[in-house]
């Protein structure tokens, strides 16, 4: 039985308006674990997004943090994954009449990335059952990542609604991720074109950085230390509440 169209349409206008109003992409999907755990019968969703040449884990909904924690155990979380290698496993089993792919070994995705010695202690400790997986596309159809549902032996995935909540995890990342940086924005981005928050000083250094400038160059031409320059840099990423230069570049778009 599918889910009702107008619960969907209700549930991504309230997790968009709270994107919009600030509040943290992650944290507002993690608050509706529940919701998408019943309605995927998943007991873990993770969802997996390019970012660089790499593939990450961008975030996992689940009821308890063991299975972040497993990922950590195990390195499996971002800078361990290259993408080349788990884009070339995940593409491989996509044929064109599928929109998904189930698979009964973890190790059909991670070989090429993790030992099958390590995906099978993996898989025992997560009481791994199977997992359904399916592509995340942007505007252009262009596949930008996975959500990957995942069952225990104690679950059973609602496999005919899982296109539905794979459309809403789509509908709501696809306006978030960036696709020249490819980049997932932690927040809504409003771009401030006249650096309104930032001191004289700040506007010179955030400029040098936009350009690509280095930190020691940006300081040797400032003539003001490394460290200097860092605090200056903390205090402009607070004020925008970014965390990486790729965040502050589209905050500031027009300032180079």
């Amino acid at each position: 039985m599918k889910i009702d169209e107008i619960v969907l349409l209700n549930k991504i206008i309230d997790i968009q308006s709270c994107i919009i109003a600030g509040h943290s992409f992650k944290a507002i999907l993690r608050k509706e674990t529940a919701f998408f755990k019943k309605e995927s019968g998943a007991d873990i969703i993770a969802v997996c997004i390019a970012n660089e040449n790499q593939m990450g884990v961008e975030f996992i909904l689940e009821e308890r943090r063991e299975f972040i924690s497993l990922l950590r155990k195990h390195n499996l979380l971002l800078k361990h994954i290259d993408l080349n290698k788990f884009m070339e496993q995940c593409n491989k089993h996509y044929l064109k009449h599928r929109e998904s792919v189930q698979i009964k070994s973890l190790y059909e995705i991670f070989e090429g990335t993790a030992s099958k010695k390590k995906t099978i202690l993996f898989e025992k400790e997560m009481s791994f059952n199977l997992a359904q997986i399916f592509p995340i596309h942007n505007k252009e159809r262009k596949k930008i990542g996975f959500v990957v549902y995942f069952s225990t032996k104690e679950t059973q995935l609602l496999e005919k609604k899982l296109p539905q909540i794979t459309q809403v995890f789509e509908t709501l990342i696809s306006p978030f991720y960036d696709e020249r940086l490819h980049l997932l924005h932690a927040k809504c981005i409003q771009v401030d074109s006249k650096m309104s928050h930032l001191t004289e000083k700040e506007k010179e250094i955030a400029r040098s950085v936009l350009q690509g400038k280095a930190y020691k160059l940006i300081a040797y031409e400032m003539d003001i230390t490394i460290n200097t320059l860092k605090t200056h840099m903390k205090n402009i990423f607070s004020k925008y509440g970014v965390s990486s230069k790729a965040e502050l570049f589209n905050k500031l778009i027009g300032n180079i």
